[in-house]
């Protein structure tokens, strides 16, 4: 990830906005705590189909919800009497679910708090994990040595048990979907990593490489196509890949207790670390090669971190179960287009293109703009035009025979984006105007000459007729006309004539000039030669 200097940015929010964005440090932590309900001792934590981070409260049998700015609310009604939420997941139906532990059910809430149980037929089995199978039902690991099941509910709320392997002392509890289709999970009673098809089958059970005793806690689907666990006691972090080779990658300091993990926007894993003294406060990041990064500056002391989940916004929440607040960790993933801006307008001088903001992931909190000419729309050659730092921008007599992009940057807690440009405008008109040739009108005391006029913008037509004979203008006719915009305007230029003084000629060669004056803008003008034979009556000369 690139990281702007300060003064980089700094130069940048002057040049392109006029109200300074926060930018926080990676790893940058803030705990919210207002709105949580005493005793709510919250546990798991997922993203939300809403925008919202969920989150369990098995302290006072709620399930809470929290905004990417920090707004709390709880959901109680529904939920029964020693329900103990614990683990919850976002369904395939746009609901959330959510395993209870103390009331030997699954639960399953809208985004708008509306809770719904479904029993498990096993009683006392304490579901703990909970995650979405490849087949789009629900899975959940029943913690509970002598139940020794996985569980699977479908979206309309059947449930189904499986046997997850022999022994009494199974213990299931992470759980997770991996991209070869199957159901993955800890046992941390048999110290062994299951893996499982949707069907129900356990199709292996791997303990080969895993430090002993090592109180396997949770797992997640890595970025590099591995399994990624947690293992409390072995103070580790451990990797298997669907083959069930397994790496561990020790955390240097004693008693970290490493406890959720999930894959971050970054490609890195992070893990909440739950160590019993101070010490072991912190949000580990460590990297698909084994990298370890610990953060714990603004994480209150014996917080008690157990849950961890991907926001919206690229950040990082957790769970403080000791702590009874819910962090955020700036992961240093700054806004990304996933659909470019788009232009809007006619490419006319003295008409406004409008630009969109185009469609961006990790919540932006504001956007910047820029305006460029380009010399080809192909874009190679662009020049930014100076000072236009809105959505909207006017064309000017400048841009004539110029491309026109805009260039969108959006910016969020972590930074500022590179720049999202849209395709390039239709080319400017080069030229202010077009003007027809004239048609020949007769009249009785006058002959109109007839021209049709195409401009680009709002301005002034001027056009004179001259014929000259022995240096001296014989005749003359002229007009004048305002445009208010671009278009076609027909302008008439009469040329006067009588039946004095005779002239010895039977056509005249005029000289028609036609000046256009762009408002706040250059002038440009076109000569014609007319040839206008003289019909019926003779023409009287000027003055």
């Amino acid at each position: 990830m690139r990281r702007l200097p300060l003064l980089l940015v700094l130069a940048l929010v002057s040049v392109l906005c006029a109200v300074p964005v926060a930018v926080g440090a990676v790893g940058g932590v803030t705990e919210f705590s207002t709105g949580m309900p005493a005793g709510g001792a919250p546990q798991a934590i997922t993203a939300g189909p809403d925008g919202g981070l969920w989150f369990t409260l098995p302290g006072v049998n709620a399930i809470g919800r929290i905004t990417p700015t920090g707004q709390v609310s709880t959901f109680t009604a529904g939920i029964q009497a020693g329900a103990q939420p614990w683990g919850i997941v976002a369904g395939p139906d746009g609901n959330l679910w959510f395993t209870e532990k103390g009331g030997n059910a699954i639960g399953r809430i809208t985004p708008t708090g509306q809770v719904t149980e479904f029993r498990i037929p096993t009683d006392g089995s304490q579901p703990w994990g909970i995650t979405v199978g490849s087949d789009g039902n629900l899975w959940f690991t029943e913690s509970q040595s002598s139940a020794n099941n996985i569980g699977r509910i479908t979206p309309q709320g059947q449930v189904t048990e499986f046997t997850s392997g022999p022994g009494a002392t199974v213990q299931a509890l992470g759980i997770t979907a991996s991209p070869d289709g199957n159901l993955w999970f800890v046992e941390a009673g048999t110290n062994s990593i299951v893996q499982m098809s949707t069907q129900g089958a356990v199709v292996n059970a791997f303990s080969a490489g895993i430090t002993a005793g090592a109180g396997l806690y949770a797992i997640v689907s890595g970025p590099d196509g591995n399994l990624w666990f947690t293992e409390q006691a072995g103070n580790r972090v451990g990797r298997i890949t669907p083959a069930g080779v397994v790496t561990e990658f020790p955390i240097a300091a004693a008693g970290m207790a490493p406890s959720g993990i999930v894959a971050g926007a970054d490609g890195a894993l992070w893990v909440t670390e739950n160590g019993a003294s101070n010490t072991g406060n912190n949000v580990l990041r460590i990297t698909t090669a084994g990298a370890m990064t610990q953060y714990q500056n603004g994480i209150s002391a014996n917080a008690g971190l157990l849950g961890i989940a991907a926001g919206p916004d690229g950040n990082l929440w957790f769970t403080e179960s000791a702590g009874n607040r819910i962090g955020r960790l700036l992961s240093g993933v700054e806004p990304v287009v996933t659909a470019a801006p788009q232009l809007s307008g006619s490419p006319v001088i003295g008409t406004a293109l409008s630009v969109t903001t185009g469609t961006w992931k990790y919540l932006p909190t504001s956007y910047r703009y820029r305006w460029l000419r380009c010399t080809t729309a192909a874009a190679t050659k662009c020049s930014t035009v100076p000072s236009q730092t809105k959505a909207t921008y006017t064309i000017t007599n400048a841009d004539q025979g110029q491309f026109l992009r805009a260039s969108v940057v959006a910016v969020n807690l972590n930074g500022t984006s590179a720049g999202a440009p849209t395709e390039v405008s239709a080319q400017v008109p080069t030229s202010a105007f077009t003007v027809t040739k004239p048609t020949i009108e007769y009249r009785q005391r006058d002959v109109l000459l007839r021209s049709t006029v195409t401009t680009s913008w709002a301005g002034r037509i001027t056009q004179v007729g001259t014929t000259t004979q022995g240096g001296r203008t014989v005749h003359r006719c002229g007009v004048e006309q305002r445009v208010g915009g671009g278009g076609a305007v027909q302008i008439v230029c009469r040329l006067p004539y009588a039946s004095r003084r005779t002239l010895r000629y039977t056509s005249l060669w005029m000289t028609i000039t036609t000046t256009f004056q762009a408002t706040d803008g250059p002038v440009a003008t076109k000569q014609q030669a007319l040839r206008v034979p003289v019909r019926l009556f003779p023409w009287r000369t000027a003055g």
